[in-house]
């Protein structure tokens, strides 16, 4: 299961300890540190995606997600000294990318961003 959540987020907390206490492997990451301190090196093969997501102590290889909570993750981390443009351009290109490849994920969502969108309206 990977959480996708941030940092001080209470709510996901006691989630991830019932599912780890069920013997459910667990990897909580927040999107909010791509592209500064979070990796993701994917490629297509075929059908899905293959590679991993990375922060410094802990990871997830893509191919092992089988469900994802989605749960108020953070901004994407931008390099400091962009102009207001770059910044645009890299969090667009951010939120497409890192995006892209997890929503395309063969995995049950819980809270899928796209459909918490919709649901705003």
């Amino acid at each position: 299961m990977l959480v996708l959540t941030g940092i001080e987020d209470g709510t996901a907390d006691p989630v991830i300890h019932h599912l780890s206490q069920r013997g459910v492997p667990v990897v909580r990451m927040d999107p909010g540190d791509f592209p500064s301190a979070m990796t993701v090196e994917a490629e297509f093969g075929g059908d899905r995606w293959r590679g991993s997501a990375r922060e410094a102590f802990r990871g997830v290889d893509l191919e092992s997600v089988r469900g994802v909570y989605y749960r108020r993750p953070s901004q994407f981390t931008l390099t400091a000294g962009m102009s207001a443009p770059e910044q645009r351009w890299a969090y667009r290109e951010a939120r497409m990318g890192l995006g892209g490849v997890l929503l395309s994920l063969d995995c049950l969502w819980i809270n899928q961003p796209s459909k918490m969108s919709a649901a705003e309206y």
